[in-house]
């Protein structure tokens, strides 16, 4: 029975949908089950990381100036702020079920399984960093979200998982929002 539940669970995660995909995918490796002859490994594929750019009219010392307060707002804790490259963000966060008042599902797609978006219950691990660079008339915001998961209930490797485009756009709405007017 177990070993048909796993096999189900492999099944469904495996041909789940991974969002927007702008190159071809690299294949991952992923064991799923306990320790001992249970284990099932399985090839699957996912979205690469990407990135998402907003030009606001704003200069850049602006901009910069209210990017670490947007991070904050969206409860994203900063490990990284480098003023020379025009650089903020976290390398690597865990998250579960919600970044701060935001279920994790809206941010991020890792399949779905018969209980629903993985993302719901799985260990996601976070990595948001943004990069400012100066254009014509303004300020580009290049945020990149990399996200990986993995179930609780299962040892297994952690998957890698796509963003939903909605984190990007809300770091640059809470950036905009900061602005002086």
């Amino acid at each position: 029975m177990r070993l048909a539940m796993l096999l189900s669970l492999a099944l469904v995660v495996g041909c789940s949908s991974s969002g927007t995909v702008q190159s071809a995918p690299a294949p991952q490796t992923v064991r799923v089950g306990g320790g001992g002859g249970g284990a099932i490994t399985m090839g699957m594929s996912a979205s690469p990381t990407s990135s998402h750019a907003t030009t606001l009219s704003a200069p850049m010392a602006d901009v910069w100036r209210a990017l670490p307060a947007a991070y904050e707002s969206l409860n994203i804790p900063l490990s990284m702020i480098d003023s020379t490259t025009r650089l903020v963000g976290n390398s690597g966060f865990n998250a579960r079920r919600r970044l701060g008042t935001i279920p994790l599902v809206r941010l991020i797609d890792c399949g779905t399984t018969q209980g629903g978006p993985s993302a719901e219950t799985y260990d996601i691990r976070l990595s948001v960093t943004t990069q400012l660079t100066a254009g014509d008339g303004g300020t580009t915001i290049s945020t990149t979200v990399d996200a990986q998961g993995k179930p609780v209930a299962f040892a297994g490797e952690y998957i890698r998982c796509s963003s939903t485009g909605v984190l990007e756009s809300r770091i640059a709405d809470a950036v905009k929002s900061r602005l002086p007017r």
